[in-house]
């Protein structure tokens, strides 16, 4: 009788744990999240721990659910059953394609500690229930279309270590219980449109290491408690409104790697303190109002790789102690008001990659160790920089950049001829040495055949003759205009098949037949005499010509009218004659003969 009883017991207790058991199979069965796996599964509720992405106790109940980059376009978060889940505490279905809402039941998952629903289409608002999640130390909603406020609920989450609310759809102000997760090491809320300041709680994260509240509309200064987290490593506020001054306790921050506040509306100066962050890397001030000089003590920041300082208002001269940093990589002080000489310590920054220096009131000589990296690419331009370009450069530089001195200071200024080594540059993509005074001939180097660089030499005081040797060149953009260039356009520039913008104009050369068969033509404004020649309706694939302001004379050839993919001819300002040619009203395009003697023809409507 005994036996019985206890026999008894056992299959009670035993149905009474695999009820449960079958209730969490049943329940994933009903979600249709697996209905892709086939009929194994969608037709049995039993051994549904051996499938994808699941994992059972020792007792059988699920413990974890990860699908994770598994396709469940159109399924929701509605159609699951958090009640019959009681042990879940592992649910990732990120990148998951789910839609809809995240419903209010999943607080039923009391034992949650791992929520991932990062990279889905989810909406609506982030329910506060959530909130009551207590064990929960992930949480990660961030790549969805979620609105709202940010509940103020999370405050409860004491377990909280990672809290990723990103590219949302979020708004309101940072709710101040945010500063009651005394456990969170990573709260990144960017990409959203949160308002307000930066409220004081969150300096009370003592075991803060990653904030990140980047791309939102947050207003306010930087507040001087934010020195109290000191062990933050990240401080990412770019793209918001802050404004007022950095204050002098990020200097507190001694394990800090990577500051970015560019963005903003910062002003004040750079806090000498900055000097004591001695493992930072990366620094990101651009595009702020920041004044007075580049402290000196930024050459203690002996880790840094990466500094961005521009598009500030900075002025004074570039510390020499800038050049202590030789791990940096990047350096751009662009668009600001520093002056002085280019120090040439910066030149023994082998790891120097980048170097933008361009509009700013910079004087003097280009020191010739710039050259000494054989990666760096530069960007001197419009400054008042002075003298000849180093022949140093020509052995390493991929872009070289001094375009617009002029414009900056009212006068030229780059002199003297140009280095002939500038042509042995192996990798050299685009030279702009426009608007300066250079002078003299053009080495033949520069129009080697071997190079297919973008060249431009506008607005300079070069001289002598084209080579004939331009007729080999590669580049698909050339611009001799502007100079002191004579005599004749040879006839091989003709075999120019890759043109795309070939500008001769406001020299004074002359020409006698056209071969070109390239995109764009500018000869205005040179001394071409005689007539249009005939040869220019061989110009089959030409879109624009440009034979204004020269001394051509006679008619108007008929051969024009082949030129089929002419979409602009200018032949203004010269002294053609006779009748328009019937020709041209076939060609859709727009015609200058202004300041000519010509006469429309019976069957011309031009």
């Amino acid at each position: 009788m005994v036996d019985i009883e206890l026999h008894s017991m056992i299959l009670s207790a035993t149905a009474s744990e695999s009820l449960p058991l079958e209730l969490e199979a049943k329940a994933l069965l009903q979600s249709g999240w697996w209905s892709s796996y086939g009929a194994n599964i969608t037709n049995t509720t039993s051994h549904c721990f051996h499938w994808p992405g699941i994992t059972c106790n020792h007792h059988g109940s699920i413990t974890q659910i990860s699908l994770h980059g598994e396709f469940l376009l159109g399924k929701s978060l509605e159609e699951f059953n958090f009640t019959s889940f009681p042990n879940l505490v592992h649910l990732d279905l990120g990148s998951a394609r789910l839609i809809g809402r995240i419903p209010p039941e999943i607080s039923r998952l009391s034992k949650l500690v791992h929520l991932n629903l990062s990279d889905n289409c989810l909406s609506s608002e982030l329910p506060s229930s959530i909130g009551s999640l207590s064990n929960l130390v992930m949480l990660d909603v961030s790549v969805n279309g979620i609105s709202g406020y940010i509940p103020g609920e999370l405050g409860g989450l004491k377990s909280l270590v990672t809290l990723n609310l990103s590219a949302n759809h979020l708004y309101g102000t940072i709710p101040m219980a945010l500063g009651f997760l005394t456990n969170l090491g990573h709260m990144n809320i960017s990409q959203n449109y949160i308002q307000g300041e930066l409220p004081l709680s969150l300096t009370n994260l003592s075991n803060l290491m990653m904030l990140d509240a980047s791309n939102n509309e947050i207003s306010g200064s930087v507040p001087p408690e934010i020195g109290k987290l000191v062990n933050l490593h990240g401080l990412h506020l770019s793209g918001n409104m802050l404004s007022g001054p950095l204050p002098s306790t990020l200097g507190h921050l001694a394990n800090l790697t990577n500051l970015f506040v560019d963005g903003n509306y910062v002003n004040g100066s750079i806090p000498r303190e900055i000097g004591h962050l001695a493992n930072l890397q990366n620094l990101v001030l651009e595009q702020n109002q920041v004044t007075g000089a580049i402290p000196s003590e930024i050459g203690n920041l002996k880790k840094l790789t990466h500094m961005a300082l521009n598009s500030n208002n900075l002025s004074g001269k570039i510390p020499l102690d800038i050049e202590n940093l030789k791990e940096l990589t990047y350096l751009d002080l662009s668009s600001n008001h520093l002056s002085g000489n280019i120090p040439s310590g910066i030149g023994n920054m082998k790891n120097l990659t980048s170097l933008d220096l361009s509009c700013n009131y910079l004087r003097g000589n280009i020191p010739p160790c710039l050259a000494s990296s054989p990666q760096l690419r530069i960007d001197l331009s419009y400054n008042f920089l002075q003298g000849r370009i180093p022949y140093e450069f020509s052995s390493h530089f991929k872009n070289v950049s001094f375009f617009g001195n002029e414009d900056l200071c009212g006068e030229t200024i780059f002199k003297g001829n140009i280095p002939g080594e500038l042509g042995s540059l192996k990798s050299l993509v685009t030279l702009d040495l426009s608007s300066n005074a250079f002078q003299g001939e053009l080495p033949l180097s520069l129009i080697n055949p071997s190079n297919s660089v973008m060249l431009d030499t506008s607005n300079n005081q070069f001289n002598g003759i084209i080579s004939s040797i331009l007729g080999q060149l590669r580049s698909t953009y050339l611009k001799l205009n502007r100079n002191q260039i004579e005599g004749s356009i040879p006839y091989e520039i003709g075999n120019l098949i890759n043109q795309g913008n070939l500008d001769l104009s406001e020299n004074m050369l002359n020409l006698t037949e056209l071969y070109l068969g390239n995109r764009g033509q500018t000869y205005r404004q040179n001394q071409l005499t005689d007539s249009v020649p005939s040869s220019t309706g061989n110009l089959k694939k030409l879109t624009i010509l440009d034979l204004s302001f020269n001394g051509l004379g006679g008619k108007i050839p008929s051969e024009v009218g082949n030129m089929m993919h002419l979409s602009h001819l200018d032949l203004g300002h010269k002294r053609l004659s006779g009748n328009i040619p019937p020709c041209l009203v076939s060609l859709q395009l727009r015609v200058d003969l202004s300041v000519q003697f010509l006469k429309r023809s019976n069957s011309s409507r031009v």
